[in-house]
């Protein structure tokens, strides 16, 4: 479960789509300001998909001391 969460979210939010949206505004040729904030939203939602995941596979996956 978290790993489609990981793929879908940190790589598909947080790096494919700013950086397509990023070669869209190099090819428009002048900076729109709806793809810039477009592009710094994916890169935050990945972001916070990526810490969720890290407290996901923490909690689901607790470590197991048995010498303890």
């Amino acid at each position: 479960m978290v790993a489609g969460v990981a793929i879908g979210g940190v790589v598909g939010a947080g790096i494919v789509a700013p950086l397509a949206l990023h070669g869209v505004r190099r090819r428009l040729g002048r900076v729109r300001s709806a793809t810039m904030l477009a592009s710094a939203c994916g890169v935050l939602a990945g972001g916070l998909v990526l810490r969720w995941c890290v407290v996901a596979a923490a909690v689901t996956a607790p470590l197991v001391l048995s010498f303890v």
